[in-house]
């Protein structure tokens, strides 16, 4: 994804993310947006529900989306 640009999250392929993201309030179906990457592109940032979250690019990696 580029900066600015919404997705859905479509699944989750790793059962701690998911958890530690539902007790986040972060559920498969939510809309997010990619927000950017740190200076050496570790971590990346993704806006949910108007809150920033800040994600390792491995964890990212296993979450699965549906552009447009």
């Amino acid at each position: 994804m580029q900066p600015g640009e919404y997705a859905r999250i479509a699944k989750i392929d790793a059962p701690e993310l998911e958890m530690a993201l539902l007790k986040m309030g972060v559920s498969i179906g939510d809309e997010i947006s990619f927000a950017g990457t740190a200076p050496l592109n570790d971590p990346v940032s993704i806006r949910v529900h108007r809150t920033k979250l800040l994600l390792r690019r491995d964890d990212a990696s296993h979450i699965w989306i549906n552009k447009g």
